[in-house]
């Protein structure tokens, strides 16, 4: 049987993971790290800390990789690129997109599309 300070932890770590569940559900909206830290209940340095320990990454990071990930999985899927796809995922401007996507996953959007095209999985 747990004990009590075992429990409070368990609780606190499902509260975290419920947070993170809930920026998955939502990544579609441009999420702020002060409503992330308000649905949390905890104040933004411990949940920031927390969230890092218990998920890997620190909350506006895990959003970022979020958007990324969504912008890959639509380049991906052989839809055709949009220039505006940048805003769409909540980044001021393509430059800042394209270098953001390259640090993720080691080539730009427009690299990655070639190297689609040249694999036969993109037909745009």
């Amino acid at each position: 049987m747990g004990t009590t300070k075992e429990a409070r932890q368990k609780w606190h770590d499902q509260n975290i993971m419920a947070v993170r569940d809930w920026i998955d559900a939502h990544q579609e909206y441009r999420i702020t790290l002060g409503e992330i830290v308000e649905k949390s209940g905890y104040s933004r340095a411990h949940f920031s800390r927390e969230f890092k320990r218990i998920v890997g990454y620190n909350p506006g990071r895990y959003v970022k990789r979020r958007a990324l990930l969504k912008a890959k999985e639509q380049i991906e899927s052989g839809a055709p690129f949009a220039n505006a796809l940048f805003a769409d995922i909540g980044y001021a401007n393509e430059f800042a997109f394209s270098r953001a996507y390259r640090q993720e996953f080691g080539l730009t959007p427009a690299k990655h599309i070639q190297k689609l095209q040249k694999e036969g999985n993109y037909e745009y």
